[in-house]
């Protein structure tokens, strides 16, 4: 007695199934290859410098000021401010062009 499984001869259907996923993952391995060679070569970028946020104090040492100041400023629209959370901070590029404006407006007599 054998004992090798009996095989019968694939359908049609089942044919034209293999036949498909043959043609797909030949199509996909194409693909995949075409990727690897359009892909462009790695260079290093330097990384933007980000904005910085400064607290209140931070704000007011740069400026010689008290923080309290620095609230009034932020209240009155002098000085640009970002509120995050429950708190307002200052971006350091804002800062910067709070002192250029402020040494552009004239020097003391």
């Amino acid at each position: 007695m054998s004992t090798e499984p009996v095989t019968r001869d694939a359908t049609p259907r089942e044919r034209a199934y293999r036949q498909a996923a043959e043609s797909l993952e030949s199509l996909a391995n194409a693909l995949r290859l075409m990727a690897v060679a359009d892909e462009p070569k790695l260079r290093a970028v330097p990384a933007p410098e980000k904005d910085r946020l400064l607290t209140r104090a931070e704000v007011g040492e740069r400026l010689g000021m008290k923080p309290s100041w620095v609230r009034t400023a932020l209240g009155n629209g002098t000085l640009a401010g970002v509120k995050v959370a429950s708190v307002w901070r200052v971006k350091e590029s804002e800062l910067d062009a709070y002192i250029r404006r402020c040494e552009r407006a004239g020097r003391p007599k």
